[in-house]
């Protein structure tokens, strides 16, 4: 029974994103080298252990990819060469991060001025057969944009606030002594300078960030079922996941 193995070489720290490089134990000649972006959880975080392992598996060429690649490599143009050896050479980096339905893929190894590198092409999935691939990595995609909005702050009376986690927890906190405490005061740091708020304000401020932040999941929510309720390739592409959000 062929097991998929992978190796993590180096981490790209401005792209959140590892290379990572794929192989099947009975086909020793064949690698996959690609860049995946590390995925977050809802919180934020970034995905550890079996979860991360077997997400990471999930963006492997599929077996039928590394057969070929196999035959290639045994080819008289690598004879001699060992796999480690090219799978060692150099990256050339893609000068364009890939859509969600697009993958970077390291390709073929090329022996250009005396010296071995693998330059990284993007290749675009979009096929009836990754459908379900799609799909998951849509959904995916929009959970990071819902983030993105979710904590990328609001404006309130004209105040700039954040709405990060620790931020948000730290407004539930005043909103709660502002609710059994109406002499409450405090001296609010915004984006923008500091505002001082009474227990109004306070509460104020509490509803439009709670307003906000449910609002982001909402509009997640309102994604996820045109996502879900999609058929195709073409109907996945056509949602704009973009659109429609607060800030």
């Amino acid at each position: 029974m062929s097991t998929l193995n992978y190796t993590i070489q180096t981490f790209i720290q401005h792209l959140d994103s590892v290379e990572v490089v794929f192989r099947y134990d009975d086909l020793p000649r064949a690698f996959a080298q690609m860049i995946v972006t590390l995925p977050r959880d809802l919180e934020g975080n970034y995905m550890a252990g079996e979860q991360l392992a077997d997400f990471i598996k999930f963006k492997a060429p599929p077996r039928e990819w590394f057969e070929d690649q196999d035959a290639k490599l045994s080819g008289a143009a690598f004879q001699g060469l060992p796999p480690e050896v090219i799978a060692a050479a150099p990256v050339q980096a893609c000068q364009t991060l890939p859509e969600w339905y697009e993958d970077i893929r390291v390709g073929e190894p090329q022996l250009l001025d005396g010296q071995w590198v693998r330059p990284s092409v993007i290749v675009d999935l979009r096929s009836e057969e990754n459908f379900d691939m799609l799909k998951a990595r849509l959904v995916a995609k929009l959970a990071d944009v819902r983030f993105e909005h979710e904590v990328g702050g609001v404006t309130v009376n004209g105040a700039e606030v954040k709405t990060d986690r620790e931020s948000q927890a730290t407004i539930s906190g005043a909103y709660v002594r502002a609710t059994t405490d109406p002499a409450t005061t405090v001296a609010w740091k915004a984006g923008n300078g500091f505002v001082t708020l009474d227990a109004d304000d306070i509460i104020f401020f509490g509803g439009a960030v709670f307003d906000h932040v449910q609002g982001c999941f909402a509009r997640e929510s309102h994604f996820t079922e045109l996502i879900n309720a999609a058929e195709t390739v073409a109907d996945l592409v056509g949602i704009d996941i973009t659109e429609g959000w607060s800030n």
